[in-house]
Formats: C-alpha cells, structure tokens, sequence
C-alpha cells in the first residue's frame, strides 16, 4: 500500500513498511523512535542490518533470526535497492521489517511491489513539508491539551524537521508537568531560540549537511568573528566523540547499540542526530577534518589570514572528505 508518510503516525501498519526519499532525519526519527512504538516493539530487541550483509548470506531468502529463541520484536534493513526484492517476497513477515530505500524511485521495482501488497506500507519522504511536520508536533505533544494555534506557531518559526524536533524535546522538557500548552508559554520558549547559536553552526557542520551549512553561515557572521576558536574546538570534540564510536563500528559492532552505550551518556533525543552523523563519516574522513580543524584555527590565529569567506570554504570542504 502507498501512503503519505504523515498517516504513519496513525494507520495502523500490518507488518511493516518502506520509507524510500531524501531526508535522513526524517527517516532516522520514523525508524528509531516512531514506528518501534507503533509496531510495539519499543523496549525489546531490535536488530539493524544493512542490505549488503543480508545478500552476502544469501541472494534468494531472507535469514534474519539468529536462534530459535530469539525475541527481536522489529527487524530494519537500510540501503535498500531493487536487489532486495526476492529476499522480501521470500520473508514469512513473522516479525515486522522496516526498510530505508537507498536512491529508490516511484518506478523502482521494490516500491511497486510493496505498494501493491497489502502486507505493508510504503511512504516516500521529500523535504520537510507541513503536513509531516504538523503530524509530528500533534504525535509528540498528544498528552497536552493545546490553546489554538500552536501548531501553527510552531510551524512558522521553525521550517525544518530538525529544528522542530529539538524544540519539541524543549517544550516538553520544560513543561513536563503540566497538562496544557498555551499560546503564550510556547512563544516565550521559542522566539529566544531563533537567534543562531554556536552550537547550531557545529552541527551543521558535523552533520556534513552543505545546504544547511549556507544557509547557517548568512546569519553566522558574528560567531565567525568573535567565537570562532571556541567553535573550532567545539567541532573538533565532536568530531573526535564521533571518531572513538566510528572505530568500534568498523571492528563490527552495532551503531545504535554503541551510542546507547556511550560514555558520557549520550541524551536519548540526542541519539538519533550521532547515529546520522555516524553515518556520514568513516574514520579516515573524520581524522582529515581533524587535521584540517587544526591547521584552519593555526590560520584564524594569524589577522592578515582570517575571512569569513575562508572559514566558509573549509568547512564546506569538510562535506567532502
């Protein structure tokens, strides 16, 4: 079946679905956070894989239990391309299966078989549009009642699904203990918000994101000329944080099982974000950034090397490593 991504936060999905578009925070939160809940199987076992370790064990039948005692409650494949497709239709969907396409089109052959099986779902995820972010804000605060208008308030000072989410975790951390969201409470807690903050330009740039790295960058001018060694050096404990968790996956490990893991405690909201970013690096790339994190505060040490135009340059470079 085919469906707008929004109605995910309330059909009812019968044993799993294919989210296949172009926004990974979109789809790290369905995946990770939403749909666990919805299949029931948030707190149990849930096992990841990717679709090049599935077709290494074989090309004709999906093997996903390890025993037969095994009590995984949802099964995620990422990467997905139209080579899944007889290990799909050979799945018994015992347990649910959530697969992340990777470069899947309407046309492709796995998208038109799942949308004409009535099984699962398929959901297709461009960009941030209303109708998505309005079902996540209505989802994430259904326990408060609500004074008119604030979705739209929040929809009007925030455009992206990362900024709304963050915001989101905000309210309901500062309003824990109350039952209602008024119009005014919500206002005072996000307008401060809306001017840019260093942590905001770091991770844009550890997210290895270039649109939101311009775009960050036109109202960064400040942060560029008075913070800019406190930045690099808060980039560079990221990257480095990202660098010790990247080296435990590439000896086999399992992302999400790390950053749960993590010492310091990494947030719950937060993990999602490290997981996306993880999956933009490898090692050697974060080591080069490193070195270049380096090499570019050397430079911003020296007034006759520094520009806004050279620090925007290296960091974009960093996009590419």
């Amino acid at each position: 079946m085919k469906q707008r991504p929004e109605t995910l936060f309330s059909s009812y999905i019968p044993k799993g679905c294919l989210l296949y578009g172009n926004n990974p925070s979109i789809e790290d939160y369905i995946v990770l956070d939403l749909l666990p809940h919805r299949l029931n199987a948030a707190g149990v076992e849930i096992k990841s894989f990717t679709e090049t370790e599935l077709l290494a064990v074989s090309k004709e039948k999906l093997y996903l239990e390890s025993s037969l005692f095994d009590v995984t409650k949802l099964y995620i494949v990422r990467e997905v391309t139209d080579k899944f497709l007889a290990l799909l239709q050979s799945y018994q969907a015992e347990v649910p299966i959530v697969l992340v396409g990777k470069n899947l089109k309407t046309s492709s052959k796995i998208v038109s078989y799942v949308v004409n099986h009535s099984t699962y779902q398929a959901a297709a995820i461009y960009g941030d549009d209303s109708e998505i972010l309005t079902a996540f804000i209505l989802h994430e605060l259904k326990a408060y009642q609500k004074e008119p208008g604030v979705e739209g308030f929040i929809l009007n000072h925030l455009d992206t699904f990362a900024s709304v989410r963050q915001q989101v975790n905000v309210l309901k951390q500062v309003f824990s203990n109350e039952k209602v969201l008024t119009l005014s409470a919500v206002e005072k807690i996000l307008i401060p918000s809306q001017s840019i903050s260093i942590f905001k330009v770091a991770e844009a740039v550890v997210s290895k994101n270039p649109r939101a790295m311009v775009d960050i960058f036109q109202k960064a001018h400040v942060i560029f000329e008075k913070e800019m060694i406190p930045l690099l050096r808060i980039i560079a404990k990221q990257f480095w944080d990202l660098l010790l968790i990247r080296r435990q996956i590439d000896q086999g490990q399992n992302a999400q099982q790390v950053v749960a893991g993590a010492k310091p405690l990494i947030p719950f909201n937060r993990r999602p974000q490290i997981i996306h970013n993880l999956s933009k690096w490898t090692a050697k790339g974060l080591l080069n950034a490193i070195v270049l994190l380096d090499e570019l505060e050397v430079l911003i040490k020296q007034p006759q090397s520094f520009s806004t135009d050279l620090i925007e340059r290296n960091f974009l470079q960093m996009s590419k490593l």
